[in-house]
């Protein structure tokens, strides 16, 4: 499970101190840079939680659906070929549909590791940054302090704020370059995020095809036998023929020659 780093808390801190001190520097770069830190707030922590939700089990995550469903119809192909020794034209056909399935699962986790990598690599972003922020937040409180000592002697404001002018300046250009750090590496982010919703898209089209079409003939499918917990061919029909089979003999099984009772 991942710790929590308290990066929220150092940008919120960082945001609070620099918005203070403008309050006493009373100057436009100042009210500036506060801005600029409150843009800049982010929770890391909460990534980290999200980059294990997305990834699997088998990448150190909390998703075990995909791995779950794989061994699943895995262990369901074998009993077919082992147990049931089911073969012909109908197996095949199940068989490369639950090939196909198995694969698009495959591409699943393999996306949903993707996207927590990339959220693993934001957070270790923005956690780094935070640091920045609370070494901004540090140097304004500093400047607010040297201004709150010119007050008492008002002959000194006005030194007092040409000799901070260059320094807000340099705060400024400094924060600016981390905020555009931040959207530079969103937009490398972007695509991928973006590729990710249009595969999940897309393998949700595939897999609504993947019914497997079985040539049974006489309206029968794949059931099992109550006795052997075997597939064995059973008939098949719709809620309306079977409303109105009801008080009809029963149908012996083609296969074993035993009734539905």
């Amino acid at each position: 499970m991942a710790e929590d780093t308290g990066a929220r808390n150092r940008y919120l801190s960082a945001a609070a101190a620099a918005s203070t001190a403008a309050l006493l520097i009373r100057h436009p770069i100042a009210f500036y840079i506060a801005a600029l830190l409150g843009l800049m707030t982010a929770d890391p922590d909460a990534m980290n939680k999200a980059m294990e939700q997305w990834k699997t089990t088998q990448a150190g995550g909390k998703t075990d659906e995909l791995a779950t469903l794989r061994d699943s119809v895995k262990s369901l192909i074998e009993r077919l070929e082992e147990d049931a020794k089911w073969e012909g034209e109908t197996a095949k056909t199940v068989k490369d549909t639950m090939t196909a399935f198995l694969k698009e699962l495959d591409k699943a986790a393999g996306l949903r590791d993707g996207v927590g990598d990339a959220l693993g690599s934001a957070a270790k972003l923005y956690d780094s940054l935070s640091w920045v922020a609370v070494s901004i937040g540090s140097v304004m409180t500093a400047y607010a302090a040297y201004m709150a000592a010119a007050i008492a002697f008002p002959q000194l404001r006005l030194p007092a704020m040409v000799a901070i002018n260059p320094a807000l300046q340099q705060s400024s250009q400094t924060t600016w370059g981390l905020i555009k750090k931040q959207l530079l590496f969103l937009a490398l982010l972007s695509p991928l995020f973006g590729g990710a919703y249009a595969l999940s898209a897309q393998q949700g089209a595939e897999i609504q095809k993947m019914a497997a079409a079985t040539p049974f003939i006489g309206g029968h499918g794949l059931g099992n036998d109550p006795t052997s917990k075997r597939p064995i061919p059973t008939p098949v029909m719709s809620p309306d023929a079977a409303g109105a089979a009801k008080g009809q003999p029963d149908t012996p099984n083609p296969v074993t020659g035993s009734t539905s009772k």
